[in-house]
């Protein structure tokens, strides 16, 4: 008798026994293995009388072809050619044993679902990793509804639909990462073209690992600025035209910026004649001080090589100031929704602009401060010039002359002129106004081309006519800019 539900047929009743079926009243033939898993008796061998006695008692006997050639051949699990007379058996041992092949109620309804949540899962996981965190996510979710589904197959008899489900899996992954690589190629593209200008191949290519960074906003990090700035090149515009003025500072940014690259580092800006570069972002580097200062070393080298090139070209004899500092600084994409530019903000980054601003009145070409020096660990030789409070700044700056790299030889006379610069300022901290300025004579003596020497001469005179009042820290307050 068949039962009759509300969404189809629900089983069939034969006699004491139920066979459950699906909507349609089919079932799922248990198969029990392959070909000749029950006994085959061939109909010879009753004619003649040689079979096994009693083999047929209390048995139920199908009688069929099974020689290959004539027989109804199946296609089953176990075998491709599979005699039609066997499939009868063991649905008949499956009704027989009650061991049926159960197919979940509305199992239609159960594939749906398992269709959705795949499709959920992989749309909303898969594009929150990366390739290989996602393609083992993908592999471990496919082995899992596989395993899922053999486990309620043999320990429950419970049979599930795992191909359309697995086809969404696939199709799934395949999608999103062919999504992924053109979007996140697009990407890749427009980053190395934005930063391919300001900062070298190994810079970019690091950056590209880290897209993401690279959107509005920013992040506090210790880095190093540069800052280098031409001397008196406005004054030229009157002996040069504009189209030779734009060569000369073109070649002199050329050959700047391609030392900056030499040691990693990130090209901020070109303001009039005055170049600005960061070390230690948006590429992290431990050793930002040191490339900052290498590269102010190869920069004021590579000026001092090219100026007997320029000279016989009648170009001017190009000369720069440059300020570095280091410290805490935010760093990011600066600027609106409409256009925005990698630099960097903070304090640190004034002072390094400040620092470059007082060669000028010390006439030295590269300034350091304190922050920098204190991250060198004596790789470079460094002559220690003064502690001011700059224009803008509450807390006094103490700054240093960056030399040469540590194993940097000077002449004689030189190194002798900086020992007694030395010697003068501890004497000027100590208000010895006359040893003062009998030390910075002495060493201007030796090394005329100096300025700091003079500069510190007349401090001292001044302070000697009209003395410092109260604590005095030694500490001079610079007005200028």
């Amino acid at each position: 008798m068949v039962k009759v539900v509300i969404y189809g047929v629900g089983g069939i009743q034969m006699g004491i026994r139920f066979i459950a079926t699906d909507e349609y009243g089919r079932i799922l033939i248990n198969y029990l293995g392959p070909p000749k898993t029950f006994p085959h008796v061939s109909i010879t061998d009753i004619l003649d009388n040689t079979f096994q006695k009693g083999i047929f008692k209390d048995k139920i006997v199908l009688v069929g072809s099974t020689a290959e050639g004539i027989y109804d051949s199946r296609s089953t699990p176990f075998s491709t050619v599979h005699p039609g007379l066997e499939v009868h058996a063991n649905v008949m041992d499956s009704i027989l044993t009650e061991n049926f092949l159960k197919i979940p109620i509305r199992a239609n309804v159960y594939n749906l679902l398992a269709i959705i949540v795949v499709g959920i899962l992989m749309g909303f996981v898969l594009p929150r990793l990366n390739a290989i965190k996602g393609a083992i996510f993908a592999l471990g979710l496919f082995l899992a509804f596989i395993f899922a589904a053999c486990w309620l197959f043999t320990g429950l008899g419970v049979w599930v639909n795992m191909v359309y489900p697995l086809l969404v899996l696939l199709i799934a992954y395949i999608s999103i990462t062919v999504f992924r690589y053109f979007t996140e190629e697009r990407k890749r593209q427009e980053i190395k073209s934005a930063f391919s200008r300001y900062t070298p191949d190994v810079v970019v290519n690091e950056i590209l690992k880290y897209p993401d960074r690279l959107q509005l906003g920013g992040e506090e990090r210790e880095i190093s600025v540069l800052f280098c700035d031409l001397i008196g090149f406005t004054s030229y515009s009157e002996i040069y035209t504009p189209n030779a003025m734009i060569t000369i500072l073109s070649e002199f940014f050329n050959e700047m910026t391609e030392q900056v690259f030499a040691f990693q580092g990130l090209l901020k800006e070109y303001v009039g004649d005055e170049l600005m570069a960061i070390f230690g972002a948006p590429l992290e580097q431990k050793d930002h001080a040191q490339r900052a200062c290498l590269a102010a070393l190869a920069m004021r080298d590579r000026l001092r090589a090219l100026r007997p090139v320029w000279d016989n070209m009648d170009r001017p004899a190009l000369k720069t100031r440059t300020g570095i500092n280091s410290g805490n600084m935010l760093v990011g994409n600066v600027g609106s929704k409409y256009r925005f530019s990698y630099g960097a903000l903070g304090d640190n980054v004034n002072l390094g602009s400040r620092l470059e601003g007082l060669n000028k009145i010390y006439g030295t070409e590269i300034l350091i401060g304190e922050n920098t020096a204190q991250l060198l660990n004596d790789v470079f030789r460094l002559r220690e010039i003064d502690c001011v409070k700059v224009q803008g700044k509450e807390n006094p700056v103490r700054f240093y002359e960056l030399l040469g790299i540590f194993n940097t030889v000077l002449p004689e006379e030189t190194e002798q002129a900086f020992n007694y610069y030395a010697e003068g300022l501890e004497a000027y901290r100590s208000q010895q106004w006359t040893e003062a300025i009998n030390l910075f004579e002495k060493g201007q003596e030796l090394y005329q081309k100096d300025k700091s020497f003079k500069v510190m001469t007349l401090r001292c005179r001044i302070y000697h006519r009209d003395p410092p009042k109260g604590d005095w820290d030694g500490v001079f307050r610079e007005r200028r800019k």
